[in-house]
């Protein structure tokens, strides 16, 4: 299910919409993302907010060992680039996982490297945190329901507006929310047992529920995303041809 999301230009980079997100992070949750993210900044702004984080990074990071701990991993520190941030450099301190993986098909094994705000190994050994690092490959599925069933992969939004393209992708997002909270409820009014599953017909047409008659889908549980209101539309305001 989508907790939150950030939504802008392209122009905007990656790192600047995860920060974005910061409102949502809460202690007691533990967040993961790919090599692609990380950099020094955006890991101390998630960071303050009290979750935890256990993030792949890329291999041009320089992470020395200062103290090896029981289950192979180390302490390390972070030296914190200026680069082209205005933000004054911080130094982090993290843990550091390594292992390999054979991966079949593959000539040669794949080294990660994570780095995580977990740093006692008797409550996050290494192993576990290395194993549990593979579910974030569950946002891919996410995102080809989003991308590839439900808005389909030859459709264009027909939105003539920045606004209205914002208000089209929220309401994507407000339907795959939906329609995994009817899908998680819906077994225990039924059989208790096992996630629902919806049948579908081609991309852009309903599912065969209808989430109106069922009246179990409160509005309580969709996250509240942020109406873009940085951008004027000078169109009316439809969205039509």
């Amino acid at each position: 299910m989508v907790c939150d999301a950030a939504v802008d230009s392209y122009r905007v980079k990656e790192r600047v919409l995860a920060e974005r997100l910061a409102g949502s992070f809460r202690p007691g949750m533990l967040v993961l993302a790919d090599r692609g993210l990380p950099g020094a900044h955006v890991w101390q702004r998630l960071a303050a907010t009290g979750a935890d984080l256990l993030w792949r990074i890329p291999s041009i990071w320089k992470l020395p060992v200062e103290r090896v701990l029981p289950d192979g991993s180390w302490i390390s520190t972070v030296r914190g680039g200026r680069g082209r941030s205005v933000r004054p450099p911080k130094d982090i301190r993290v843990r550091v996982i390594e292992y390999s993986l054979d991966i079949p098909g593959r000539d040669q094994v794949e080294r990660y490297r994570l780095i995580t705000t977990l740093m006692d190994p008797e409550t996050a050994p290494a192993a576990e945190l290395a194993a549990l690092y593979g579910e974030r490959w569950e946002v891919e599925n996410t995102l080809a329901e989003l991308k590839t069933t439900q808005i389909g992969t030859r459709t264009v939004m027909p939105s003539k507006s920045p606004d209205l393209v914002f208000q089209e992708i929220y309401a994507h997002l407000v339907l795959y929310t939906g329609l995994r909270v009817l899908m998680s409820g819906e077994p225990q009014r039924t059989t208790g047992s096992g996630p629902a599953l919806l049948r579908r017909g081609p991309a852009g047409s309903p599912p065969e529920h209808h989430l109106a008659e069922q009246g179990f889908f409160p509005l309580s549980t969709c996250p509240r995303w942020p109406v873009n209101s940085r951008r004027r539309s000078t169109r009316p305001a439809d969205s039509g041809p």
